[in-house]
C-alpha cells in the first residue's frame, strides 16, 4: 500500500500501472534504411512512396509485402485524385462557374470515383526495397503479450505514367462538364462531338462519359445513337454502375424520334379480351403526336386486308399506314401475395409501318409485355398499351436508323 494514500486509490494506481501497454523492438531484417524513417524525395523519372503493413505473431513476408504494396497504390491514387481536385478547381475558377457550391459537390464525387478507379488501375509500381521489424507487444495485466511485425516497402511509380493519368482524368472531368454546358446552351451536337473525341482517345473512360454522351444524343434527337451508346455502356458497367445505366435507358425509352412532316392513318386490331383497347385510342394518338407525326385518323378495325387500308390512307392524305395488332398471351394469371390476390396480364403488340403509296413495309416490331394489378382487365390494358408503345418506338427508331445510314 502506498503511504498516505487511501486503500482504493492505491489499488487503482497499481491496476493502472500494471495494465499499461508496452512495445519493444526485439528484431529486424537489418539496419533501418533511411527511407523507412523519412519518405524519400521524388526523382525526375519516378515518384517514391513508402507502403506499410502490420501483422501479428507470424511473419508471412509474401502477404505483408502484398499489403504494403496495396498501401503504396492507395497513396498513388490519393495523390492523383488530389491533383485532379486542384486542377479541376482551377478550371471552374477560369470558367466562372455560377453555382460553385454544387460544382464543388459534383467535383468531390468525381474525384472520389477517380480515386477508386485509379487504385484498381495502378500498374507498373516498382519495388525498390523492403524492411521489417519484430516487436514485442505487452498489452498489460488483462491480455497476453504477443509478437507484431511491421513491414515497409520502398515503391517507385513512373512519373510519365502519373502525368498521363492526371491528363486523362482531368480531361475526362472537364470535357464532361463542358458537354453539360453545351447541352444547357442548346448545342447538343457540339457536346456529342466533344464526347465522341474524348471516348476515341480514352476507350476505357468511366461509364459516366457514356451517360453524358447519351444525354447529348437524346437532346439532339439522335435516339438510335443514344440507345447504342447506353447498350455499350451496360456491357462494361460494374454492378454498382449498372442501375444508373438502366435508369438512363428507361428514361430514353420513353422518348419518340422526331418525324416532322410524316403523316399516318392508324388502324388498331385488338383480339379477345384486349378489345377494350380499341374503345379509346387517344393514348395512341398522343404517342404519335410526340413524334411530330400528323395523325389523319386512329381507328379500330381488321388489319389483315391491307390494300383497302392503303387506299383509305391515300385518300386521307397520309404517307404511312400504321397497323397495330394487340392480343393476349396465355400465362400465369393469378398470384397470391400475403393473402392479396394479384391478377397478371400478358399482351403481345405487333406494329407495322407501310408506305401508303407502294405498300412497302418500312418497319415492323413486336413487343411482349407483362403487367400485374388487382384486376385482370386493368393488367391486360396496361400490358397492351406498354407493348404498343415499345413496338411503335422500335419501329420509329429503326426507321430513323435506316434514314441516318449514308447513301
Amino acid at each position: 500500500m502506498l503511504r498516505g494514500m487511501p486503500v482504493c486509490a492505491a489499488v487503482l494506481c497499481c491496476l493502472v500501472a500494471a495494465s499499461c501497454a508496452s512495445e519493444k523492438m526485439v528484431g529486424a531484417s537489418g539496419a533501418a534504411p533511411s527511407w523507412s524513417l523519412q519518405p524519400p524525395a521524388d526523382t525526375e523519372q519516378e515518384l517514391r512512396f513508402v507502403g506499410r503493413a502490420v501483422g501479428d505473431n507470424i511473419l508471412d513476408e509474401r502477404l505483408m509485402r502484398s499489403r504494403a504494396m496495396e498501401d503504396a497504390r492507395a497513396q498513388i491514387a490519393s495523390r492523383i485524385a488530389t491533383r485532379i481536385w486542384t486542377e479541376s478547381a482551377d478550371y471552374l475558377k477560369e470558367r466562372g462557374a455560377a453555382h460553385l457550391g454544387q460544382d464543388k459537390v459534383q467535383r468531390a464525387e468525381y474525384v472520389r470515383r477517380v480515386h477508386t478507379r485509379v487504385k484498381q488501375q495502378v500498374h507498373g509500381v516498382r519495388l525498390d526495397g523492403n524492411y521489417w521489424e519484430k516487436w514485442r507487444i505487452d498489452p498489460g495485466l488483462f491480455s497476453r503479450a504477443f509478437t507484431r511485425y511491421k513491414y515497409a516497402i520502398l515503391a517507385g511509380y513512373p512519373r510519365a505514367e502519373y502525368e498521363r493519368k492526371i491528363e486523362k482524368y482531368v480531361r475526362l472531368g472537364q470535357d464532361q462538364r463542358r458537354a453539360h454546358e453545351l447541352i444547357d446552351q442548346g448545342r447538343p451536337r457540339a457536346a456529342a462531338e466533344l464526347l465522341e473525341a474524348l471516348l476515341n482517345d480514352f476507350p476505357d473512360a468511366p461509364v459516366s462519359a457514356n451517360l453524358v454522351l447519351a444525354d447529348a444524343y437524346r437532346a439532339a434527337g439522335l435516339l438510335t445513337k443514344a440507345d447504342d451508346v447506353l447498350g455499350a455502356a451496360l456491357e462494361r458497367a460494374t454492378p454498382e454502375e449498372q442501375p444508373r445505366v438502366r435508369q438512363k435507358m428507361d428514361e430514353i425509352a420513353g422518348e419518340m424520334p422526331d418525324f416532322s412532316g410524316a403523316s399516318a392513318l392508324v388502324v388498331v386490331e385488338a383480339e379477345g379480351p384486349m378489345a377494350a383497347l380499341g374503345g379509346d385510342l387517344t393514348w395512341l394518338e398522343s404517342l404519335l403526336l410526340r413524334a411530330n407525326i400528323a395523325v389523319r385518323e386512329v381507328k379500330s378495325g381488321a388489319i389483315a386486308q391491307s390494300p383497302p387500308l392503303l387506299r383509305e390512307a391515300r385518300r386521307a392524305g397520309a404517307g404511312w399506314l400504321i397497323t397495330v395488332l394487340v392480343r393476349e398471351v396465355s400465362g400465369e394469371r393469378t398470384r397470391t401475395i400475403y393473402d392479396i390476390k394479384i391478377e397478371k396480364g400478358s399482351a403481345e403488340a405487333a406494329v407495322r409501318i407501310l408506305d401508303a403509296s407502294t405498300g412497302e413495309i418500312l418497319a415492323s416490331a413486336t413487343a411482349l409485355q407483362r403487367h400485374a394489378s388487382s384486376g385482370r382487365d386493368t393488367a391486360l390494358r396496361a400490358a397492351g398499351k406498354t407493348g404498343v408503345r415499345k413496338a411503335l418506338r422500335y419501329c420509329l427508331v429503326n426507321l430513323l436508323k435506316a434514314e441516318e445510314k449514308p447513301q
